[in-house]
């Protein structure tokens, strides 16, 4: 394990390693999607002269390497120790912006990304942040080149602009590379390495199982505040009649009668179902059912209404917006509906301990084997469909991956896996 602190202004804040005996504490670094590392140092109170709020510490091990800026630092008096809290240097961009309205109408990913990129990185070939002239996007998947976006960027930061195309999709994240700091992967994850964890490899202990029912949606209402006009809400109704075709089977779209639930109560004739007019067609609402986070319940319903305010219907080339405009704003809704219903499923993770996993191997988001020395159906409350998914293979998602470098460089890793990959970022939804 190696660390070092580096300055800009090596004048007032010289650079300088830092001494491994000088680790005072352990070191504990999480990877996890969509979520920016940090980690704590404690070190003898004389390095603190070296560090300002400038100031980045880069620890290289054998596995990863982290880059982290320095965000607040605190002096005990009494032990001649400081306390120094670090944030990945990820955590920077939030610091750089988009500039305002800047538009995007059906293109891939892949085009937004390149897209925005350009805007921070170069202008006519000449960089325009040393910062962002330093990270580089891997995009990951046919579905970067496969998905579309509708959305207005206007002023976002980089880390808000990469959680925002990723929430514009249902299925594609971002991550921090465990490798290459100044890496970030996007795409859909889910790469199975060959990394075996049983009890002849690598395991130490079963930790926790945790179980997590707090967001559960099986059906949803998916609504957006207000469309272009400011008068009627977005609804799923012109999808469920213009463009069946674009409906997912897994998530199907279907109509509930409610003689008290009429979105547009000013409307008292009976319109056709022209997307032109109010959203529906008296008395009918829309939802949406996950049909397998129903299976995940044992058919026990839970509904909930998922409630867009940054759905735009957007006109191309400044045109006047039209009918299929406005099914295109209808159908990013729809994605984004589904993207949250797969993140408010159920939870069940596995918390293990390990031995040091095969070095530059495993990144958040991919897949290893997992054999338990007991049976996983007998830890926690299994639906029919969820043992049938723990039979049918022993591939696991890591979704969160710590490793603990305790005082003397001993090496623990602890590995949060789970049957199906998920964002906390994106369960907030309203019930």
């Amino acid at each position: 394990m190696y660390a070092k602190i580096i300055n800009g202004d090596e004048e007032r804040y010289p650079s300088l390693e830092i001494a491994e005996d000088d680790l005072l504490t352990s070191i504990a670094v999480s990877y996890e999607l969509m979520q920016v590392p940090a980690i704590t140092f404690t070190l003898p109170a004389r390095y603190g002269k070296y560090l300002s709020g400038n100031s980045i510490i880069e620890l290289r091990t054998d596995d990863f390497v982290y880059v982290g800026y320095v965000v607040n630092k605190q002096l005990d008096v009494a032990n001649y120790t400081i306390s120094v809290n670090t944030s990945h240097i990820v955590g920077r961009l939030d610091k750089r912006n988009l500039p305002s309205n800047v538009t995007a109408k059906g293109n891939t990913v892949k085009d937004v990304f390149d897209m925005m990129w350009a805007f921070w990185v170069k202008k006519d070939g000449v960089i325009k942040d040393e910062l962002m002239a330093l990270f580089t996007y891997n995009l990951i998947g046919n579905e970067v080149v496969e998905q579309t976006v509708e959305y207005e960027f206007s002023h976002e930061s980089v880390l808000e602009f990469l959680t925002k195309i990723c929430e514009l999709t249902d299925s594609i994240y971002w991550r921090i590379n465990r490798f290459n700091p100044y890496q970030i992967d996007v795409g859909v994850f889910g790469d199975k390495k060959e990394v075996l964890i049983d009890k002849d490899n690598y395991f130490i202990s079963m930790n926790s199982v945790d179980e997590d029912y707090s967001e559960v949606m099986t059906h949803a209402y998916a609504l957006s505040d207000k469309s272009d006009g400011g008068a009627s809400t977005l609804t799923l109704r012109d999808i469920f009649w213009n463009h069946k075709d674009w409906i997912d089977p897994k998530f199907p779209i279907d109509i509930i009668q409610d003689e008290e639930a009429r979105i547009n109560s000013q409307r008292n004739k009976d319109y056709p179902r022209l997307i032109v007019f109010a959203p529906e067609n008296e008395t009918e609402m829309y939802y949406i059912t996950d049909v397998e986070g129903l299976a995940l319940e044992r058919g026990v319903s839970y509904w909930g209404t998922i409630t867009n305010n940054d759905v735009q219907t957007i006109a191309k080339d400044n045109e006047a917006l039209t009918d299929d405009d406005r099914l295109q704003a209808t159908y990013q809704m729809y994605k984004k509906a589904i993207r949250k219903m797969k993140n408010s499923r159920r939870h069940i993770t596995y918390t293990i301990t390990t031995s040091p996993l095969p070095n530059r191997t495993l990144n958040a988001g991919d897949k290893v084997m997992f054999i338990a020395d007991v049976d996983l159906t007998e830890l926690s409350d299994c639906s029919n469909y969820y043992i049938k998914l723990l039979k049918e293979n022993d591939w696991f998602y890591i979704t969160r991956l710590t490793s603990n470098y305790e005082v003397g460089n001993a090496l623990t890793m602890k590995v949060e896996l789970s049957k199906a990959l998920y964002s906390d970022r994106d369960t907030q939804a309203s019930e």
